[in-house]
């Protein structure tokens, strides 16, 4: 890595010359001989001086060319200059890029497209280059819903470079509510609000507040001083919930174990196209296992790439049973099923008591409770609905 200098010498007595460098700690390497009086030799750059005062004291004349190393190479580079400005882009991308984002995909839509969200998303901040931090805030969020209606929920997260947007849509609209039903928004379960966001309606509880399942908790009328309006409720209501579950599992697992080779099937995977490469020959078995992996392809900084290889392996195997220690399979059933009961929301702590092949298990959670229903028309006089 260091630089060195290559050193041709004319001498009567190369051998003694050598002894004399390597007497005052000069490091010699490629050590050649053209005759008698000639000869060249490898020292660092910094012993030249060195050896050139050594050289004039012994009387010999020396002459000195570049040889190489890495400071010699960092200085060939001022004569390229689009070669130090390709390395100094890649260098600056390598570390910008696994904080942006390169492309937006979209999930959980039927009706509304995806073209029209991606281009709402463009406008509320989610596209290409933006920021991975900011894409997932919550101000980001809430500009999705507002800029279209048909929307009941948006999340966004990100994988990689790619930003990916789950949705969820409103349910359709019946006869009923084109006629003019007025819906609100009521609990679900029982829990005490946290927060209240009201897109459109009046709020009828408040963080901090116990409420019942079956309560309304956004009404679908509003107040406008002389007039009151009818219509749909809108919003989010989120509470802390106590969930009590009882889980039971089989006392023995069923364990199945490979036997015999078995085939398999290879993918290239570009964005959420697949193209397949390669698949082994023969009657691929059946009742057999299907595994599945898949290696996402990523550049250096752990930024990843929207391709990736996919490997189907088939794999004969058989039956075994054998007793169960069912605590870690009991404990994650439950919290996958709170997980999935859930609209929105996380477990905050868990009080599990496991039994043989029984849990019990009481869970406090942050949960979305609301949960639009249709509302009664009440009339009232000089009032407008």
């Amino acid at each position: 890595m260091s630089a060195r200098r290559r050193c041709r010498v004319t001498s009567a007595d190369i051998p003694g010359l050598l002894r004399t460098l390597s007497a005052a700690n000069v490091s010699l390497s490629d050590i050649e001989t053209d005759g008698r009086l000639t000869g060249s030799f490898t020292v660092p750059v910094l012993s030249a001086g060195l050896v050139g005062k050594l050289c004039e004291k012994r009387g010999e004349q020396v002459r000195f060319s570049r040889y190489g190393g890495f400071a010699f190479a960092l200085w060939d580079l001022r004569k390229r200059p689009v070669f130090l400005l390709t390395v100094f882009l890649l260098l600056g991308l390598t570390w910008l890029l696994p904080s942006r984002v390169l492309f937006v995909e979209v999930e959980g839509n039927s009706r509304v497209e995806s073209r029209a969200i991606l281009e709402q998303a463009s406008q509320c901040g989610i596209g290409f280059w933006a920021s991975r931090w900011e894409v997932r805030s919550e101000k980001t969020k809430n500009a999705l819903l507002e800029a279209l209606p048909e929307l009941q929920w948006a999340g966004v997260n990100t994988r990689g470079c790619v930003a990916v947007i789950s949705v969820r849509e409103r349910p359709e609209e019946t006869q009923a509510d084109r006629q003019g039903t007025v819906s609100a928004v009521t609990a679900v379960r029982d829990g005490i609000i946290e927060s209240v966001t009201v897109t459109n309606g009046t709020a009828l509880c408040r963080p901090g507040q116990a409420v019942r399942a079956g309560e309304t908790l956004i009404s679908g009328y509003t107040d406008c001083g002389r007039t009151i309006r009818a219509g749909r409720a809108e919003g989010e209501v989120y509470a802390l919930t106590e969930r009590i579950l009882t889980v039971r599992a089989a006392e023995n697992v069923l364990h199945l174990e490979p036997e015999g080779a078995g085939k398999q099937k290879i993918f290239l995977r570009i964005g959420k196209n697949r193209i397949k490469i390669y698949e082994s020959s023969g009657i691929f078995p059946t009742g057999c296992v299907k595994m599945i992996e898949e290696k996402i392809w990523t550049l250096p900084g752990g930024f990843s790439l929207p391709a990736a290889w996919i490997v189907e392996r088939y794999i004969p195997c058989r039956e075994r049973t054998e007793p169960m220690d069912s605590t870690e399979l009991l404990q994650s059933f439950a919290r996958s099923y709170l997980t999935d009961t859930m609209v929105a929301g996380e477990i905050r702590s868990a009080e599990e008591t496991v039994s043989g092949s029984c849990l019990y298990g009481v869970y406090r959670c942050r949960e979305m409770i609301g949960r639009v229903t249709n509302e009664e028309i009440i009339e009232s006089n000089g009032k407008n609905h």
